[in-house]
């Protein structure tokens, strides 16, 4: 697929000149392209910060008369624009702006980040289809399914957030599939849509789907039931609660879709969806409206083919291409949630977002937060049963957990994100290192000499402490010397080193996992003179995931009990794991 964004009125493609310095006397000489910079930082390093500075210093460094310095969305390109595509005042003003913008920083890392995704996953010579079925497999492992609810003054909502959010969390709704599958379709040369029913461009990202009296999938399932993927003149179909295609393509199934009443009547097939729905289906075409502004077809035309990246999409193209299914553009106005603006909405403004809302408050604050491990993971039983208990030391071991958790497994470049990339090699010393420092911390308490006792003791004496605040002026001082004591390290060693070292187990066999599976692919895509080899690779690397998965399931899936999908996940790739590790 050609991605390159044709929005009306845009200005020539023709190679800007290049800049040149002044010296005191008015003379031009020396001063490099600031594109070219840009490129050296890119290449470097695509992290948002270093996307924002490269931004803004194009910014800075290109004369308003430069044809590729971004230029205003004029009113009528802007109602052409609106004509197609559902905007909102938001909307609007950001597709507007003439200078480069933090979204426009925030969408270019994005698409670098799913860039590298593309890269490890799928081969440039395999067929469409091929690779469409790859990637879609990918985010089925990367994203177990379980939506996240949000407490709000507005009461409970569904969220869909933004694809690399999605990833970096590893948990998502079905629509949160969508969302990231269609971002790697994009990235990968492909075109997607979402499939669902004829009244879906009215419903909001949190829509609630329903049948009679039931739900379908649970809450939130969105609007739609299936991601198309055009692959010439059809479409194939992949239902993201099945993780799996549909059995044959949007042409076949609507002509005789009683020919496939066996696979719409099973059990597992969970979306609720029956002949009746497919034949009154509709399409709705999405994008991310960043994609579309005058600034990144400059970036397209500058950056896309050095960096190999998709930025621009063609809006009118990407409608002609789609034509014949008479698709509509789904972009609800006002809903936060909708894939065209939830970059925007999700991120605070120092993370090249909209979001201005205090500190702690904030939509990303609280995703931040719901990574972490939750008190029944790190905090011991016996300071969870007892209310004031909690509040006087289990918040604190609570917190010291989730503090040293943080550091290790979400500040970026986070292990699960090195993985993701396809950075395999960092990935894995990393996380080595991580179960080295765990286990040290877990033989500390091992090999402490009447640990549980001591334990209790320790717990006993912090309660009486606690209780002299008020009382007793030196209370504190006391009890801050209180938690220097031996007992004290064991017990946040526990809290700290059990969870540290599952998560750390489990992310080492997720990385040997996908290290086996690109060599799985290199030799299905093999010559005869390079097959032997390569399979012999693939059943070895495929042996060393079966050892991970059989370590994480044996010794630390039980700290993950609570985790919703995660053992099935770790089951069905350890299944996979052990039957291609098999001669």
């Amino acid at each position: 697929m050609i991605v390159v964004v044709i929005v009306v009125g845009s200005t020539g493609c023709r190679r800007p000149p290049r800049l040149a310095s002044t010296d005191g006397g008015g003379s031009t000489a020396g001063r490099s392209d600031p594109w070219d910079e840009v490129l050296r930082q890119l290449r470097k390093d695509t992290t948002f910060s270093t996307c924002r500075t490269a931004l803004q210093n194009l910014n800075n460094a290109l004369p308003f008369d430069d044809p590729s310095r971004p230029r205003p969305l004029s009113a009528q390109e802007q109602e052409v624009l609106q004509r197609r595509l559902p905007l909102d005042a938001t909307d609007r003003e950001e597709l507007a702006a003439d200078r480069f913008t933090p979204q426009d920083a925030a969408y270019l890392a994005d698409c670098l980040y799913l860039r590298d995704v593309v890269r490890q996953v799928v081969l440039p010579e395999m067929e469409p289809k091929a690779k469409a079925e790859r990637l879609f497999a990918w985010v089925c492992r990367h994203v177990w399914l379980e939506p996240w609810l949000v407490q709000t003054e507005q009461g409970i909502i569904a969220t869909a957030l933004p694809p690399t959010a999605v990833l970096r969390r590893g948990t998502g709704s079905g629509l949160e599939r969508m969302y990231v599958f269609l971002a790697l379709l994009e990235q990968g040369g492909l075109e997607g849509c979402l499939i669902g029913p004829a009244e879906a461009d009215r419903h909001h990202a949190g829509h609630v789907a329903v049948q009679g009296n039931r739900v379908l999938t649970g809450s939130p399932r969105g609007p739609f039931w299936a991601v198309g993927v055009r692959l010439e003149d059809d479409l194939w179909l992949f239902d993201p609660w099945q993780e799996s295609a549909f059995p044959a393509s949007w042409k076949t199934l609507r002509r005789d879709p009683s020919a496939y009443a066996a696979w719409f009547a099973r059990t597992e097939q969970t979306s609720g969806l029956n002949p009746q729905m497919l034949a009154d289906a509709a399409v709705f075409l999405t994008v991310p409206l960043a994609a579309i502004s005058p600034r990144m077809h400059q970036l397209q035309l500058r950056l896309g083919e050095p960096l190999q990246v998709h930025l621009a999409i063609d809006l009118e193209g990407l409608h002609q291409r789609f034509a014949s299914w008479q698709p509509r553009y789904w972009n609800p106005p006002g809903d936060r949630f909708a894939y065209g603006r939830t970059s925007r909405m999700f991120l605070p403004a120092d993370q090249g977002g909209s979001d201005t809302s205090p500190v702690g408050n904030r939509l990303f604050d609280l995703y931040y937060l719901a990574q972490l491990p939750q008190p029944a993971q790190v905090v011991p039983a016996e300071l969870r049963q007892n209310a004031a208990l909690m509040r006087d030391v289990g918040e604190r071991i609570a917190q010291v957990a989730r503090t040293q958790y943080a550091l290790r497994f979400l500040e970026p470049p986070t292990p699960r994100e090195r993985i993701q990339r396809g950075q395999f090699q960092e990935a894995a010393r990393l996380l080595v290192n991580l179960q080295d420092e765990f286990g040290r911390g877990l033989s500390r308490v091992r090999n402490t000499p009447n640990v549980d006792k001591l334990r209790r003791d320790w717990i006993q004496q912090a309660v009486e402490l606690y209780e002299r605040i008020g009382r007793d002026p030196d209370a504190l001082v006391r009890i801050e010397q209180h938690w220097r004591r031996e007992a004290a390290a064991v017990l946040l060693d526990q809290a700290v080193c059990e969870v540290g070292q599952a998560e750390a187990t489990f992310l080492l066999a997720l990385c040997q996992h996908e290290q086996a599976e690109r060599l799985q692919l290199r030799w299905e895509q093999a010559s005869a003179a390079d097959a032997s080899r390569l399979r012999e690779d693939a059943r070895e690397a495929w042996g060393i995931a079966a050892r991970a998965w059989r370590t994480y399931r044996g010794q630390y899936a039980t700290v993950h009990a609570m985790i919703p999908g995660r053992a099935p996940l770790a089951d069905r790739l350890a299944e996979r794991a052990e039957r291609l590790a098999r001669p």
